[in-house]
């Protein structure tokens, strides 16, 4: 559509032109964030024995104060990775990102749990 579209808009007006440049180059901003991500194959969401790491944020293990409950509209649950210091943001990790949420929270439970038991007995 927009190959189509373009050689009339940039024989038409000012604002048409402006039209057309700016959505070649919100589709070519598209392509190269697409092939980025295929080419870097990045996992979005990453639980290892360091800790929580969702894109570029990373909370450890020793800064995680509780695993909150899932929230929000079913597509778009989002679920809270709560921070020791009240002053930190939360973390918030996406419907998008996890299948099955209230699984996954027991599941980071259990792991902060034995993190935390790790940590008392001297064995991290």
């Amino acid at each position: 559509m927009l190959a189509l579209w373009l050689p009339d808009a940039l024989e038409a007006s000012q604002a048409e032109r402006i039209s057309a440049f700016a959505a070649v180059g919100l589709f070519v901003f598209a392509m190269a964030l697409g092939v980025w991500q295929v080419v870097t194959q990045r996992p979005m969401l990453t639980v290892d024995h360091d800790g929580i790491r969702f894109r570029r944020k990373f909370r450890p293990w020793t800064e995680v104060g509780a695993i909150g409950i899932a929230t929000g509209p079913v597509w778009a649950r989002k679920l809270p990775i709560i921070p020791k210091d009240v002053w930190a943001k939360d973390l918030f990790l996406g419907q998008a990102n996890v299948r099955d949420l209230p699984a996954f929270r027991r599941w980071l439970e259990v792991l902060l749990e034995e993190h935390r038991r790790s940590a008392v007995t001297g064995n991290a």
